[in-house]
């Protein structure tokens, strides 16, 4: 619910799916990659490969703005 308010998950006609979305409010509520890996039950490597996507990383620019 506090995620909604932060970033919206539509971003232009595309939306971030289930798992970003998780990772996402993971990365904003933990102070390390690990343990937003840990909270959000995936790998930092996947947070990484998120963090490298353009849709991704324009939506937690946004939200860690915000």
């Amino acid at each position: 619910a506090a995620f909604d308010r932060i970033c919206p998950m539509k971003k232009g006609d595309r939306f971030i799916d289930a798992k970003k979305q998780r990772i996402l409010a993971a990365l904003l509520s933990t102070p390390t990659k690990e343990a937003a890996g840990k909270a959000a039950g995936v790998s930092v490597k996947t947070i990484n490969r998120c963090l490298q996507d353009a849709e991704f990383s324009a939506a937690y620019k946004h939200a860690a703005a915000g």
